[in-house]
């Protein structure tokens, strides 16, 4: 009984807490958003109160704007019966208003918000409007009642000055004229060459003969294995060329010519020729802000675009809004894609030269068991696996001297990779892919997708054609519609706001949390809907709402929200935040910090050393994952990230570790099988103990 009646009494304080703050803050709602909405809709032609106690003839009445007898009706019908309760809730400011004192630290006021402009915003100017409040309604210690306003001009002033925040909210968000934002490269007029044509057509080869034949160039692609591909090309070329990535840097000596990721494209130099390759993945969610920016900010005379013939329409739109020539080369395949019309069957079914193509890792790890089982050998490749030891899977099943044959992959062999497979066979046609709200859902792949893949087939000059299948019969079918259909045309470029715009955003809402700084730009932005889609920015978002715990300046923590970082991966998104935890508190994270983290935290064995199980490869790969974060932050935040020699070599050992463990991968299918396969576990570790840690 006791305690029911103090869970009773809890319940009726925050009841009653709980509605003098919300008439208090409904109040403020009123006086700074309810007002600046009023003002919109009457300039539609109708005016309307928005849940303001007034009189039905009040509502109907059309005005051009609000007069004095339509805000002395509002100050009389709405302060009237609350007065009391807002002279009492303005005279106790202490404790957030009274909240904290009954409810503690875990109610807070963004909980409470009932929309308009944030409450950090409110929280600095309710000092102001106390004061304004306390002069205009004659608030005192004496009086038990507010007198109202016998003139308008104060709510006037109030509104006037809520609509002029407002104006300037929205002019801060706008995102409609992005092509302005580089006046550098609108300084002169650039020729647009579209090179579009379908996968081994010959477009990107095209392109880089332009690039190495220039004076300078600048190459910009999706992926690092790309571009240190084109870098060593270039330099076997005689033509010196830097590469730039998220991890690493590379200077050629007198090296005119870049290969980069798209994301670190150099805006502020002017080239003679640009590459960007890829450029249909301007549709894109999460990475499609990167290739607009990069088609609207280099400074290149000429400026090279390869990707699919669906791309050319948003182009072409995009460049008219710059104001630059454009002309699109159309490029046919050149070899043929047979799609076949019986499924392969079983994985004892597979040739040489075969590609299976899978997208779960239980899958890849049970077809390779199954190859095993069968005395065959097979390479492979998956988005996880680092870049080096994916081209060295695609040296292995493309040398001819090699008993490797087959190979066994994801979609990561779509783009980046040059490798002589005879026949794609889908080992399923749905992949697993993050939602919006960060959860995994099992989707079908789209018409774009499957092409990208299966254009893998038949490479010129070592094929003279390709085919298409799928493993099972039961996706035949599926498969077959899918590249029949026709494809659509890209309607939306995918945007981003610079840093500029959530740094000014930031001080006029005089808020320095990114998560809030994010998620209310994108509340209020602007954006030209029939040329760009705003990005949606999940991970970023999430990084930013895990950061909020640490206090860092917004232009540092923004940096940190772009950081690459695996979100599957307990181990590098843990890792990603202790190294936050270390930079807010100023301390360099050392090579010791960051082992004793992998040992003592997440219990990961040092030296690295191969493994045969599954899920402790997978363990391996987020330890590689972590390292790539570590060295991604080290060229942002030098001084706090300074052992990047100690721990390229880690990465090293890592590498090493990885690619052995794939040539003895065993997939386990049943509990019988545990206990050989800790015995062979032991013999590889001990095996590799010497050559994989000590040099």
């Amino acid at each position: 009984m006791k305690n029911f009646k103090s869970c009773l009494e809890f319940v009726m304080r925050f009841h009653v807490i709980l509605c003098q703050f919300c008439v208090f803050n409904h109040f403020m709602n009123a006086m700074l958003t309810q007002f600046a909405t009023t003002y919109f809709h009457v300039n539609n032609g109708h005016f309307q109160y928005c849940s303001l106690p007034v009189s039905r003839a009040q509502q109907n009445r059309i005005v051009g704007q609000p007069d004095n007898e339509m805000l002395q009706s509002f100050a009389t019908s709405f302060l009237k019966p609350n007065g009391n309760r807002l002279r009492h809730i303005i005279r106790r400011r202490r404790s957030r208003w009274g909240i904290k004192k009954f409810l503690g630290n875990d109610i807070s006021l963004e909980k409470l918000n009932h929309g308009g402009f944030t409450e950090r915003m409110l929280r600095n100017k309710i000092n102001d409007l106390k004061k304004e409040l306390a002069n205009r309604y004659k608030i005192t210690k004496n009086k038990s009642s507010i007198e109202r306003p016998t003139n308008a001009s104060s709510l006037q002033s109030i509104f006037n000055s809520a609509l002029k925040d407002r104006r300037n909210f929205e002019e801060l968000c706008d995102l409609t004229t992005p092509a302005e934002w580089y006046p550098g490269a609108r300084s002169f007029k650039r020729r647009i060459i579209f090179h579009a044509g379908p996968t081994n057509s010959g477009k990107t080869h095209s392109a880089l003969e332009q690039f190495l034949s220039s004076q300078s160039g600048i190459y910009c692609c999706p992926l690092r294995l790309l571009a240190r591909e084109i870098a060593q090309k270039s330099n076997k070329a005689d033509v010196p060329c830097n590469l730039i990535t998220g991890e690493e840097k590379h200077f050629a000596k007198n090296g005119k010519h870049t290969a980069c990721t798209v994301e670190m494209a150099n805006l502020s130099r002017n080239f003679d020729i640009g590459v960007i390759d890829e450029i249909q993945i301007i549709a894109d969610t999460e990475r499609g802000w990167a290739w607009t920016q990069a088609l609207l900010g280099l400074r290149a005379k000429e400026l090279h675009v390869c990707g699919e013939p669906r791309a050319i329409n948003i182009v072409q739109r995009l460049c008219e809004d710059c104001g630059d020539d454009f002309e699109v080369l159309e490029y046919q395949r050149l070899t043929r894609l047979r799609v076949k019309k019986y499924a392969v069957g079983t994985a004892d079914k597979l040739r040489s030269g075969d590609c299976v193509v899978c997208f779960k890792r239980r899958d890849i790890y049970s077809t390779i068991s199954d190859l095993k089982r069968q005395g065959r050998d097979a390479a492979v490749i998956y988005g996880k696996l680092p870049p080096s030891t994916k081209r060295m899977e695609a040296e292995k099943f493309n040398s001819p001297n090699n008993s490797c044959d087959i190979l066994v992959a994801t979609d990561a062999i779509g783009m980046g990779l040059n490798l002589n497979i005879k026949r794609i066979v889908f080992q399923a046609l749905s992949k697993g892919t993050r939602n919006g709200k960060g959860i995994i859902e099992n989707t079908k792949l789209t018409t774009p997708q499957t092409l990208q893949i299966a254009g893998r087939a038949g490479r010129y000059g070592l094929q003279e054609s390709g085919e298409v299948t799928t493993l099972f019969e039961k996706d035949i079918n599926e498969l077959h519609r899918l590249l029949s259909n026709p494809k659509e045309d890209i309607k939306q470029a995918n945007l981003l706001p610079t840093r500029e715009h959530l740094l000014n955003f930031s001080s006029h809402a005089c808020d320095s949390n990114l998560f809030r700084v994010l998620s209310n730009f994108r509340k209020y932005s602007k954006i030209n809907r029939q040329l760009y889609a705003l990005s949606s920015q999940r991970d970023c978002l999430d990084l930013a709402e895990s950061m909020q715990r640490y206090k860092l300046p917004l232009s540092d923590a923004y940096t940190f929200s772009l950081c690459p970082v695996n979100f599957n991966s307990d181990i590098s998104k843990s890792m990603f935040l202790e190294f936050v935890k270390f930079y807010s508190r100023s301390r360099p994270v050392t090579y010791s910090s960051f082992s004793n983290l992998l040992q003592h935290r997440f219990f990961v064995k040092l030296p690295i050393l191969p493994e045969i199980d599954a899920k402790k490869i997978a363990i391996l790969e987020d330890v590689y994952n972590a390292i790539a974060v570590y060295l991604w932050l080290a060229q942002k935040f030098p001084n706090y990230y300074p052992d990047t020699v100690k721990i390229k070599r880690l990465r090293r050992i890592t590498i090493d570790a990885i690619t052995t463990s794939l040539h003895n991968v065993r997939f386990s299918k049943s509990p019988e099988k545990r206990r050989d396969f800790n015995r062979k576990t032991r013999k590889i570790r001990q095996k590799c103990k010497p050559t994989i840690y000590y040099r």
